[in-house]
């Protein structure tokens, strides 16, 4: 037992080594910061996904709450074999089982809107958001380094015009070359 502790303690330290040596990277940085810019629209997704897997728990309830099925008796049963449908985790069993127990019909058209809907089209809105999150935050890095190359080449008076803003558009391409 001791011997196994140690060995835990050991492979967290040699993670938090490697989350250490990822800070200094720039690439990972911005990584971290599109993580941090998404989290309202995180929060959004993540509210729409529980009424999905809600009412999806509810239909199930419907379909195989008469049956005895093992993960269908009550509400939160039914939500977290949802969730194990759209992890993809076990799915096959709990639709065999579904599938023995009730009207073939209804189990397959359930699992079928279920695995549709929730596994290819909630989670890649998941996906839609954090790719829309990290070409926003690499478009503003673009425009900074810009903005630094412009500092550089001798352009403050292009940047510190009374009244006026840094526009990435008007500057012209040859002097960032």
């Amino acid at each position: 037992m001791e011997w196994t502790n140690r060995f835990i303690m050991f492979n967290f330290l040699r993670t938090f080594r490697i989350i250490q040596s990822l800070r200094k990277v720039t690439l990972f940085g911005h990584l971290i910061q599109t993580l941090i810019c998404s989290l309202k629209e995180i929060g959004n997704y993540l509210i729409a996904l529980f009424i999905f897997i809600y009412v999806c728990a509810i239909v199930g309830l419907e379909l195989f709450s008469k049956t005895q099925i093992q993960g269908f008796f009550n509400l939160p049963n039914a939500m977290l074999q949802v969730f194990f449908v759209l992890l993809g985790e076990r799915w096959n069993l709990i639709f065999y089982e579904c599938y023995l127990a009730t009207n073939a019909l209804s189990a397959i058209l359930y699992f079928f809107t279920l695995v549709i809907f929730g596994s290819v089209v909630m989670m890649n809105f998941f996906l839609v958001i954090l790719l829309n999150n990290y070409h926003r935050q690499s478009l503003l890095i673009q425009v900074e380094e810009a903005r630094q190359k412009l500092i550089k080449i001798g352009g403050e008076s292009l940047l510190s015009a009374e009244g006026q803003t840094f526009n990435p558009v008007i500057i012209n391409e040859q002097n960032l070359n």
